[in-house]
Parts: structure tokens; sequence; C-alpha cells
């Protein structure tokens, strides 16, 4: 939820295309070139003054839907990210929804949704 926040969208806005991208992979695609700021929507980018604290919350939001679970945060210490900016945030690992996991791809050729699975083994 925090990245549909962040980016002003909507994961089920990116059902109407043909080419297989979700939200997830969209933020990550960004991310991991280096452009998380093109991904938030203009108007928390033009009423906030630090692009670090967007691009912290695009981080944790990213830790939030690892792959694994034992990867991802526990609700409290999301809490801690959040409020603290000294707290070390990890770099976050290619989400499952991006399709650049084993992982991920053995769920896609079995049916499973990668994206349900992402919320079900939650924490």
């Amino acid at each position: 939820m925090l990245l549909e926040i962040i980016s002003g969208k909507r994961n089920i806005d990116f059902l109407h295309l043909n080419d297989g991208s979700t939200l997830l992979s969209y933020i990550w695609n960004h991310w991991s070139q280096g452009n998380g700021l093109e991904i938030v929507d203009p108007a928390i980018k033009d009423s906030s003054s630090s692009s670090q604290q967007i691009l912290r919350c695009v981080q944790i939001g990213l830790m939030c839907v690892q792959e694994l679970p034992e990867d991802r945060p526990t609700m409290s210490s999301v809490g801690l990210m959040l409020g603290r900016e000294t707290e070390a945030i990890p770099q976050p690992k290619s989400p499952v929804e991006t399709g650049s996991s084993s992982r991920g791809q053995q769920e896609s050729e079995s049916g499973t949704i990668p994206s349900m699975t992402l919320f079900i083994e939650g924490r």
C-alpha cells in the first residue's frame, strides 16, 4: 500500500496492460536503475522538500514485498525505519513479481499467482 501511495497509482491500474507489468515491476525497474524518484506522484514530489525521505519510503515499501518472508521486515521494524531517519535499511532484492527470480517463475508456471503468495505468506 505504501508503494501505491507514493506512486499515486494502483496495482489494478496495470491489469489492462498487455505487457504483463504490475505496479511492483514498474517501481522495481525504476528503483533498480537508480531512477526511484521517477515513480513518485507529482503531488508528493512537489510538496516534499526531501527527495531522500521519499526514496527511503520507496525502499521500505520494496523491503515489505521481498520474495522470502524472512527477508521482509516486521511491522515493528517498519515503524522504526519510518520513524528514525538514522535507522539503516537493507537494500531490497528483486521482488517475485518482476519475474527475475527462479521461485517466482516456478510459481507462475504452477499456476500460483506470485502477488497473492507474497501477502499470504507475509508476517
